[in-house]
């Protein structure tokens, strides 16, 4: 998604509270919101092996991988660089930083990253109990 794109979903998401910061500062925003949502979770597009990239997590012992430092945005058609699935989590974490309902946000953060998690990790989608 574009930062473009990104701000349509970000008035979505703070809709009747304050309003989206002028796009100098949301970038700063969104870039610190994207690392701060990398740091808790394993995002797919951020896994990396390449020793050349910059480290954000550290490596797994046991797969050799890391998380990879998040490329930042510089303006309107630059591209999150997460995954697409943890957009709405960014901008929740984003609205944290401007809005007034920061609970309500930090909740609904938590709530899009364990989905994020269940999806990723859930190997049994239609498994059923066997009795």
């Amino acid at each position: 998604m574009t930062f473009k794109d990104f701000k349509i979903l970000l008035e979505g998401i703070r809709a009747g509270d304050k309003n989206v910061p002028a796009d100098e500062k949301l970038i700063v925003l969104v870039n610190q919101s994207i690392r701060s949502v990398a740091r808790e979770v394993e995002a797919l597009t951020l896994m990396s092996t390449d020793v050349n990239d910059e480290i954000l997590t550290h490596p797994k012992e046991e797969s050799g991988y890391f998380i990879r430092e998040p490329k930042k945005i510089t303006d309107e058609e630059s591209l999150l660089d997460i995954d697409d699935d943890l957009l709405f989590a960014v901008g929740y974490q984003t609205a944290v930083l401007f809005c007034s309902k920061k609970a309500e946000h930090m909740a609904l953060k938590k709530i899009e990253i364990n989905n994020y998690n269940w999806m990723k990790y859930n190997t049994s989608i239609g498994y059923q109990d066997e009795q």
